[in-house]
């Protein structure tokens, strides 16, 4: 039986990968959940229960927003989280959500605002499209501060790689969510979306992430067309980022993915580290050192390169708190969201500063660490 000492660690993990409602729900599930200290036990327990919590909450909003869209003939499919919470993993309080993710045609953007508005949700300016990730989609935020994203593309459009999106939608299955239909993605373009998210964003990799690719191919386990999935990956040149996700998925997790499927997608030119790069990546969740302008902040080559990135991260545009925040971009009350992010970054920033002052060894690991990441990501979509 592991010891307090390790359960404690565990539970600290867990939180900061974003698993903890999992870890709560399958320690319940195998009656593991009386073997761990009881403060370790009642904080997956809080996790679950404010995930739980939440969702009902995105749920309440994502049938109202179902409706007026439905009203307004635009069809809509649901991504990631909102697909995986209610259709995939056993309970919705398993899987936390940030935003609410939904497929549209290229077609309705424009028609999304005249929809929404009679439920009091607003759009958010274009910062994250225009400056963390170019995607083609659109964001709104209800009253409450819930986020949806409209996408129309699941990858940069402007990258090699891309999906078949007549194909995918042609393949969605219509389901129920609250006595609303909707439709979701086929399981084989399910799993090949969230294999090629896993390597799609900055940070080195995401462990919910990983989960995520678990739950669906067990749950599919018995319908899950495993041809499909290695053909579409190779002819929309996926191959690569499929093939590693499954690799390390099977290899961390166990997930059982058949042997000759491991086989035929594995990337034959890859880096020889790619698999424990990933897992590397998905051990160290710390946010402190997953703060944006860290490997910025090491790397200037001169004081005033330095100061110029912490000036950055203090007085962002407009625009950027607007959408960290939800609020609209016009509003004055967005002025009060400075102080926030002042307060918010600062417990950051300090302990990056301390450990350059001292010049932490981690810090160079960290920044190889991002370099490797970066190096691999630009491989698996063909960036170079």
């Amino acid at each position: 039986m592991l010891s307090g000492a390790v359960w404690q660690h565990v539970a600290r993990c867990a939180i900061q990968s974003g698993t903890a409602a999992l870890l709560y729900g399958r320690l319940v599930q195998t009656g593991l959940i009386d073997a761990l200290p009881s403060p370790e036990a009642q904080l997956l327990r809080r996790a679950y229960l404010e995930t739980a919590a939440s969702n009902v909450r995105l749920g309440y909003w994502l049938r109202r927003v179902l409706e007026a869209l439905a009203a307004a003939d635009i069809p809509v499919v649901l991504l990631k989280g909102a697909h995986l919470a209610w259709f995939v993993y056993p309970h919705p309080g398993w899987r936390p959500m940030g935003d609410v993710d939904v497929l549209v045609q290229p077609v309705d953007l424009a028609r999304l605002g005249d929809s929404l508005a009679p439920l009091g949700i607003h759009p958010l300016p274009d910062h994250y499209q225009q400056v963390e990730q170019p995607m083609r989609h659109v964001s709104y935020a209800t009253p409450r501060g819930v986020l949806f994203e409209f996408h129309t593309a699941l990858l940069n459009p402007d990258w090699p790689v891309c999906f078949d999106y007549a194909a995918l939608w042609a393949a969605t299955r219509e389901v129920a969510y609250a006595g609303m239909p909707v439709r979701v993605l086929a399981p084989e373009h399910l799993l090949l979306h969230l294999c090629a998210h896993l390597f799609s964003h900055r940070a080195l990799g995401s462990l919910l992430g990983l989960c995520d690719i678990a739950e669906t191919v067990r749950h599919y386990r018995t319908t899950l067309d495993w041809p499909a999935v290695v053909r579409q990956s190779t002819e929309w040149g996926l191959e690569r980022c499929v093939g590693l996700a499954l690799q390390v998925a099977h290899t961390l997790l166990a997930v059982p993915v058949p042997l000759e499927v491991l086989w035929r997608l594995r990337p034959e030119d890859a880096p020889v580290d790619a698999v424990t790069t990933v897992i590397t990546g998905l051990a160290t969740p710390d946010d402190i050192w997953r703060f944006e302008p860290v490997t910025q902040l090491w790397s200037g080559r001169t004081s005033s390169q330095r100061l110029r990135t912490l000036m950055r991260a203090a007085f962002a545009p407009r625009r950027e708190l607007a959408y960290t925040y939800r609020v609209p971009a016009g509003s004055p009350r967005i002025l009060l969201y400075y102080p926030l992010r002042w307060v918010t970054r600062l417990g950051k920033v300090l302990p990056l500063l301390w450990a350059m002052l001292r010049r932490d060894p981690r810090m160079a690991q960290r920044v190889a660490q991002q370099n490797r990441w970066s190096q691999l990501r630009a491989y698996l979509f063909r960036l170079v």
